[in-house]
């Protein structure tokens, strides 16, 4: 009798083996395709990003006038 946790080795099988299956039959290319160009979008709009507010962060600060100085 088997245990209600406990599932044998060939049914694990077929359970991995059928989901996988209905998975990836009903995804088609271009859902594929869409994922990878809007991944590059978002990898290249997050990199801008983080450039820009590497400068506006690390902006110099300016420094003091001269006119004060005697030589």
């Amino acid at each position: 009798m088997m245990s209600p946790g406990n599932i044998e080795r060939g049914r694990q099988a077929g359970f991995v083996g059928g989901t996988l299956t209905g998975i990836f039959t009903n995804i088609s290319l271009a859902d594929v395709m869409g994922t990878i160009v809007l991944s590059a979008i978002g990898a290249a709009v997050s990199f801008l990003v983080s450039l820009l507010l590497k400068r506006l962060l690390n902006r110099p600060k300016e420094k003091p006038s001269p006119r004060g100085r005697k030589k």
